[in-house]
């Protein structure tokens, strides 16, 4: 059936995508090209010379990614997205800071067609895969087929069966309430509202399903916990669709591209997501596709983030030695944010990573500035710390995790940092929060790590005040601060007193630690 009783089309522009609410107004690092670059390194896998490349992103949605992946390199970026409003705010965006983009409002069939269009090093599909009719992706794999170069790579991410079946009879209901009982121009936050109400009732009968699949409750938990926009435009599209690794593998295969790596940092440290049988278990299985099957199995996958080559190109011991060597790094967050454990992923335990080792490591970055794998190696081994001599294994393998956990970022290396991107960035981020101060988007381009780098709200008023008068004095900037979210009053009760001692914490941080630190990162 081409229609269902709320009049959805399959042969309208959106083709069943749900396009009535806007998506998230966010960005995503991990499809930067320099995070791809660190991630096939570190798995001994070559990554195409982008340095004035094409890149290509098929649904872009509000279009931050990007637009920051282009105003931060010279990478010309091209995109589509099929929602012409998204469309319309990622060309305000571009405008503001004249990147190297191109966007296009075309459907994923007329983009596929296109004959104006280069080859690229570099295709992204973010999560768009799961929520498209069967015809849209068999255009995207048109699209990457006619237009992804020898040697080129493909990022994918999508929805899969091991962590998303038992949710799939929950999303069904809602998606059947929402066609059938729900009024058709509520708002997204009253629809999820009203979507809330429902489930309670029907949790209060005590369904047989809830005992049958106890990780329910938590699903239903976390999927109420997000963004209206997000939940709209992900879940109740007419299209769903959750496959295996090895499905789409196959499909993928067919055009000539074979799996390379998962793109997620923690999948890179075996101890993050699964206990120690279960990785001697899987590892007679690795280098196949029975392996990621497998592993997702066991550790309840929901969402795979994957890169693809089209001819892959493995490197010697030699060449990944010296490419690792070359990969840049930078913190761009305050050092003392960092407590010295990672999170395991499925499980409520911390795993404490060694100070004698990491510390020295992290400290090396206090600066914020851009420093490669190599010299940071050549400095640190040998060196004693807390009573104990760093290896040069020790150096790399810390290196190694704090960049999988996203505690250090891939950077452009020194030498290869351009003045003309730095200038383009700065003058965005200066023109973004002198006129866009209220948009939707909270993110700056920084040219260092060639993406963007999220600011907060009181950051947004901060910048704002130190553009206009770079010699405000902090406690200026503290009565900026109060008297701009409303908690400036001389009769404080005692929320009040904290709001303002907020406040003060915030404007030290901002001077001391942030301001320095995003112009160490040549932000401003």
């Amino acid at each position: 059936a081409l229609c269902n009783n709320k009049g959805e089309n399959m042969s309208s522009w959106d083709m069943g995508y749900h396009s009535d609410s806007q998506y998230i107004y966010q960005y995503f690092s991990i499809f930067n090209p320099l995070w791809l670059k660190f991630v096939l390194t570190a798995n001994g896998l070559n990554f195409p010379d982008m340095k004035k490349g094409y890149a290509c992103e098929l649904g872009f949605g509000q279009g931050i990614s990007i637009n920051m992946h282009a105003l931060a390199s010279n990478v010309q970026w091209y995109g589509n997205d099929f929602n012409p409003s998204q469309v319309n705010f990622a060309r305000d965006l571009a405008s503001i800071g004249h990147a190297n983009v191109h966007l296009y409002d075309d459907s994923f069939e007329q983009f596929s067609q296109r004959t104006d269009l280069p080859d690229f090093d570099l295709i992204v599909i973010h999560g768009i895969w799961s929520w498209v009719s069967p015809e849209n992706q068999q255009y995207l794999v048109d699209f990457v087929n006619k237009h992804l170069k020898v040697g080129g790579v493909l990022y994918i991410s999508y929805n899969i069966a091991p962590g998303f079946t038992p949710f799939e009879p929950m999303r069904h209901l809602l998606k059947l309430y929402i066609d059938q009982m729900m009024p058709k121009m509520l708002s997204p936050a009253d629809q999820v509202h009203d979507l809330h109400d429902f489930v309670q009732k029907l949790v209060d009968t005590k369904p047989l399903s809830l005992v049958n699949y106890p990780t329910l409750p938590a699903n239903i938990n976390h999927f109420f916990s997000q963004d209206p926009n997000y939940l709209m435009a992900e879940y109740f599209n007419m299209a769903w669709d959750i496959t295996h690794f090895s499905t789409l593998a196959k499909k993928l295969e067919s055009i000539k591209l074979q799996f390379a790596c998962s793109a997620f940092g923690h999948d890179m440290i075996d101890i993050l997501n699964m206990d120690p049988e279960q990785v001697a278990f899987i590892t007679p299985l690795a280098g196949t596709q029975i392996f990621e099957d497998t592993r997702d199995f066991m550790i309840y996958q929901q969402f795979r983030a994957d890169i693809f080559v089209k001819g892959t190109n493995a490197l010697t011991q030699l060449q990944m030695e010296k490419k690792f060597r070359a990969l840049t790094v930078v913190r761009t967050t305050p050092l003392n944010r960092f407590k010295y454990k990672i999170k395991r992923r499925f499980k409520d335990e911390d795993i404490e990573l060694l100070p004698e080792i990491y510390e020295p490591v992290m400290n090396f970055f206090k600066d914020h500035l851009a420093h490669s794998f190599g010299d940071v190696i050549d400095k640190l081994t040998g060196k004693e710390h807390l009573g104990h001599v760093l290896t040069d294994q020790e150096v790399i393998d810390a290196l190694r995790t704090l960049t999988a956990i996203g505690e250090l970022i891939p950077a452009v290396p020194n030498s290869e940092l351009a003045n003309d991107v730095v200038k383009r960035c700065q003058k965005f981020n200066r023109d973004f929060i002198l006129t866009q101060g209220d948009s939707p988007s909270h993110f700056l381009a920084c040219p260092v790590t060639g993406g963007a780098i999220k600011i907060s709200d009181p950051e947004v008023v901060l910048l704002t005040a130190y553009l206009m008068r770079p010699s405000l004095k902090k406690d200026e900037l503290k009565q900026l601060l109060c008297s701009g979210f409303n908690i400036f009053d001389p009769n404080l009760d005692e929320d009040h007193k904290k709001a303002v001692a907020e406040a003060d914490r915030i404007v030290t941080e901002f001077v001391n630690d942030v301001l320095p630190c995003y112009k160490a990162l040549k932000m401003f």
